[in-house]
């Protein structure tokens, strides 16, 4: 038995440290798989939404916007986020925002606080149908009595009445034409959702069956829906895109950069522990050399270039900005590393003359410093 657990743990071991090109890809697959399958896992664990139900899903609209959101929009919901979906097995998981949430009842009720306004969020189907779903605040519950054809909606202090009159959500003498029980909901934005959804000529005149209902909106992935429906307008047609906030695509982008910063983070310390291995070692060439300067100088042209036109192209706001400068800044510093670790290599006596130059006129400064040296080593 021993004997087979160490034979298991050697082949685990043999495949985990191979430097063999082909093992490595596939090292690299099972792993990038086993990671999202964890990711899946842990998501349909949270939301409960076991495989029959989508775990997460992507706003188009800016119909939950607030007018006083920070930048980045963190902590609402508008169009390019992407929510967790709760799932919901009865009334009692859905906390309505109700009347005096606001007022005396807002102390005791801290945990119902969503999204920049109390009450629960829900993600439902208008009328049940399969069309596209809606995602607005539930407002309060409407019980129908069947035997008296009279309504309640205790949150508003309305009891055994033949029509509801809610005039702060626009529903006046309001009574469906198919009468059941079910949720009044709204959206946030006061612009273009100053009403319920229930009233005439809105998303849906009956109030919202639990059975519509897709689940309750938990936690927030900020921006990263904008790539979903990038596809869903390439695909269909459509124009989602136009929703998404201006701010919300600048941190997108400087979100999507970071996390390539990343990998090429790890490549480019590793090359410098080589290179500093190779200057401990002299265990360099002459053509060996001028190859590393030149994709060394090919490089630093390319990243400055590419980082300067999503500044100027796609940036728009000083905030993001001023952090993208910071990432422009890193990576001139970068460079500069290299070049002072090529100067030891290549045995440059004025170095620091060099660096400063470089430091003041970036990738001008390290031409000049490879067309220089490049005639004066013979390369």
């Amino acid at each position: 038995m021993n004997s087979k657990k160490n034979n298991h743990k050697n082949l685990f071991l043999r495949f985990w440290h191979s430097n063999n090109t082909k093992v490595s890809v596939v090292r690299d697959v099972f792993f990038a798989l086993l990671f999202v399958l964890i990711i899946l896992i842990a998501l349909w664990t949270y939301t409960g939404q076991w495989f029959n139900a989508q775990p997460m899903v992507a706003i188009e609209s800016n119909s939950m916007k607030h007018e006083d959101e920070p930048f980045g929009r963190i902590g609402t919901i508008n169009a390019g986020d992407m929510v967790l979906l709760v799932k919901v097995d009865g009334k009692d998981d859905i906390v309505p925002r109700g009347n005096n949430l606001k007022g005396a009842r807002a102390e005791q009720n801290k945990d119902d606080y969503h999204y920049g306004d109390y009450g629960d969020v829900i993600v439902y189907r208008p009328y049940g149908k399969d069309v596209t779903q809606i995602i607005h605040r539930a407002i309060c519950w409407v019980e129908y009595n069947e035997q008296y054809d009279t309504y309640t909606v205790e949150d508003y202090d309305i009891y055994n009445q033949t029509t509801i009159n809610i005039p702060e959500i626009g529903l006046y003498n309001y009574a469906p034409d198919n009468p059941h029980s079910g949720f009044i909901t709204k959206g946030d934005n006061v612009t273009t959702n100053q009403d319920a959804d229930q009233t005439t000529g809105q998303i849906c005149d009956e109030p919202i069956k639990l059975e519509w209902i897709s689940g309750k909106a938990r936690g927030e992935l900020p921006w990263i829906g904008v790539i979903n429906l990038l596809f869903n307008d390439i695909t269909t047609g459509d124009s989602t895109l136009y929703n998404v906030p201006r701010d919300s695509f600048d941190c997108l982008i400087l979100l999507l950069e970071s996390l390539i910063l990343i990998p090429i983070g790890m490549d480019i310390l590793s090359y410098y522990k080589n290179k500093k291995q190779e200057l401990i070692d002299q265990n360099f060439k002459n053509q060996k050399q001028l190859d590393d300067l030149t994709s060394l100088t090919i490089l630093y042209w390319g990243a400055m270039i590419a980082l300067f036109m999503i500044s100027y192209l796609l940036i728009e706001y000083f905030i993001a900005d001023v952090y993208h400068f910071m990432i422009i800044i890193l990576a001139h510093v970068v460079f500069l590393f290299f070049l002072r670790l090529e100067g030891k290599i290549l045995e440059v006596k004025d170095m620091q003359k060099w660096l400063l130059l470089t430091a003041f006129t970036g990738p001008i400064g390290m031409t000049i410093f490879y067309i220089v040296h490049k005639n004066a080593n013979n390369f």
